[in-house]
């Protein structure tokens, strides 16, 4: 419905669906905010929508209210002043509007353009893989860290645990819910496979009770962070991720501690005591070389210096060469 007087114009939205709750009418604007339980069979919404809606209309120089009531319905509205007194002059633009231009810029890439590998990417060191299903919420994540990461993507499970068996890469960020492979299998079968189990897991999720987190953390996530996050608590988490991975395995072969117990797979310390005992049992032979444990533990040479620098940070001829020490 419209209103439309002198002064300014209001539209109405109107639904009769479940209704929100008083407490979280004031939060429904914030990116990534999802009222917890109120659909648990929908995996359509990402929680940044009605934020950018909200945006839209005050870049506009107008409002947006909203009132509702639980299993009645909610009503949104939008009001807009009527002229230009409300915009300063270079709150126009000077350029022609021209709806074909609007849509080519609108379109959001596909899973093909965003996981083209360019120029600056190929420098970059570490590589991030980012599983999630929602183009809006992936596309943000993804320019958010290119800068620091070449970043490779995934719109479901299945792709994702695909794409990290072929790609290897550094650091994995995961959604929960998506369609055919959600992100607590995605963790299980990751963790439980020697070649991909190194890599750390960062969770995102709308669902923040504890019994959410825990279900997370017991998938072999390795931080669960919930929506709505803040972007330098995740990119710190990111590399803190990274970095404490390394020290604690330096610390295996060095004799600090005996047994991992930070957010360490069981998997990778028997790999990481695997790889000590075959080295001490060979120690003095001249043929102990990558390939002698490449072929000791089933890996292939790339795999194998691929898990052994995600995990301590070195090549595996520095490793050997730092046991021999």
């Amino acid at each position: 419905a419209g209103i439309n007087t002198d002064e300014y114009y209001t539209i109405s939205v109107e639904d009769t669906g479940a209704g929100l709750d008083k407490k979280n009418l004031n939060k429904i604007f914030d990116r990534f905010y999802q009222v917890n339980n109120l659909n648990k069979a929908y995996y359509g919404s990402t929680g940044i929508g009605l934020e950018v809606v909200k945006e839209f209309v005050e870049l506009n120089k107008g409002k947006i209210d909203v009132e509702s009531t639980l299993n009645v319905g909610t009503t949104f509205t939008i009001t807009f002043p009527r002229g230009k007194d409300m915009f300063e002059k270079e709150d126009f633009s000077l350029k022609p509007f021209k709806k074909e231009h609007f849509i080519k810029n609108f379109e959001l890439p596909s899973i093909e353009q965003e996981t083209a590998v360019s120029v600056e990417n190929a420098k970059k060191e570490q590589t991030l893989l980012i599983v999630e299903d929602h183009n809006e919420l992936r596309n943000y994540l993804q320019n958010e860290l290119k800068a620091n990461y070449k970043v490779i993507v995934a719109e479901n499970g299945k792709k994702g645990y695909d794409m990290a068996v072929a790609k290897l890469p550094d650091i994995i960020i995961t959604d929960v819910i998506m369609p055919e492979m959600d992100g607590l299998e995605l963790c299980k079968k990751i963790k439980s496979n020697i070649k991909i189990s190194h890599i750390p897991i960062l969770m995102l999720s709308a669902k923040a009770m504890v019994s959410d987190r825990l279900q997370g953390i017991d998938s072999g996530a390795d931080i669960y962070l919930s929506k709505p996050f803040d972007m330098k608590i995740l990119k710190s988490s990111l590399s803190q991720l990274i970095r404490s991975r390394q020290i604690i395995f330096k610390n295996l072969y060095t004799g600090i501690i005996k047994e991992g117990t930070q957010n360490t797979t069981t998997v990778d310390l028997k790999f990481i005591q695997k790889i000590l005992a075959i080295i001490n049992d060979n120690i003095s032979k001249p043929e102990l070389n990558v390939d002698f444990l490449s072929s000791k533990v089933f890996l292939s040479r790339s795999q194998l210096y691929r898990k052994i620098k995600s995990l301590t940070g070195i090549s595996v001829n520095e490793f050997i060469r730092n046991v021999r020490l």
